[in-house]
């Protein structure tokens, strides 16, 4: 009885051995697949250049993770280029203390597009002027409750042309032909203008305006004036035009701020513009201040 246990027992345990042969491996677990596509992943990741799987991120300099922000370049698109992930560039955004991409662009509607769609410009328009895709124009008016497009078009048509404004007129401020004024005019049973707006402007005052910074566009809007007009008026008593004036502005504006070590981002906030604008005005204009940071 004794000799024979332990045989029996060496018997079952091959048996049991050869069971655990038809058993499948863990190389045939999904998780087991999960963790090879994973240490690949990281391997490659590793052969960035801007990224250490254990330790994160060696290097995103300021300067140009700055950059490429002034460019519009999404989170995603940032971070595929220095081989990191796009928290890792959130992240990095929030330690320098810069503006994320998406708040930027709520920026951008809030102070270049809706004071145009809410002029009634339309969707192909604003996207044209600013650069926010119509689709974005389209779903946050629809979503904060405001008329149609079409219907903010009439009203401020209507507006206008009760103000004595010409087909000409309302078609420079609202960025459409003239014939489309008089088409939507007809619609709304309205009769041609052939006067201009009757008002008391101060055109020197307008002057100053330019050249402390006020912009053409923003003129036009508070004064419900044409921008062919302001150009003619603002030429007549100075000599040259308002893009002329806002450029001179403009230029001293940001040589200032860079003087001073602002970047691009306060500089472009306090302009009320985008960074990438700015950053390839500053390029045409200052080009000795972008040869100064390579260098």
């Amino acid at each position: 009885m004794t000799t024979g246990q332990p045989q029996s027992r060496h018997r079952n345990l091959k048996k049991g051995v050869g069971k655990l042969k038809n058993f499948p491996t863990f190389s045939y677990f999904p998780a087991n697949l999960f963790f090879t596509g994973f240490i690949n992943n990281m391997l490659i990741i590793s052969n960035q250049q801007n990224y250490n799987p254990l330790f994160g991120t060696k290097n995103i300099p300021r300067a140009e993770l700055e950059m490429l922000l002034a460019k519009d370049k999404s989170s995603a698109q940032i971070a595929s280029k220095f081989g990191v992930t796009t928290g890792t560039i959130m992240r990095k955004i929030r330690e320098y203390g810069l503006q994320l991409p998406s708040e930027k662009l709520r920026e951008r509607f809030y102070n270049e597009a809706l004071p145009l769609l809410e002029q009634g410009v339309s969707y192909a328009n604003v996207r044209k002027l600013t650069g926010i895709s119509e689709e974005y124009s389209r779903k946050w008016l629809k979503k904060n409750s405001y008329p149609s497009n079409k219907v903010l078009f009439a009203q401020h048509l209507e507006e206008l042309y009760k103000q004595n404004y010409t087909d000409e007129q309302i078609a420079d401020i609202l960025y459409v032909e003239a014939s489309t004024i008089a088409r939507r005019r007809g619609d709304l049973g309205l009769k041609r203008k052939l006067g201009r707006p009757q008002s008391n402007i101060d055109w020197q005052e307008i002057l100053e305006m330019l050249k402390s910074g006020k912009t053409a566009p923003q003129i036009v809007k508070e004064f419900k004036i044409s921008a062919k007009l302001l150009a003619e008026k603002i030429k007549e008593i100075s000599g040259v035009t308002p893009k002329k004036i806002e450029l001179e502005y403009r230029k001293n504006f940001v040589a200032n701020c860079l003087a001073k070590g602002d970047n691009i981002s306060s500089i472009a906030e306090k302009l009320n513009l985008r960074r990438e604008p700015l950053y390839k005005f500053i390029q045409k204009f200052l080009p000795e201040w972008v040869t100064s940071r390579k260098s």
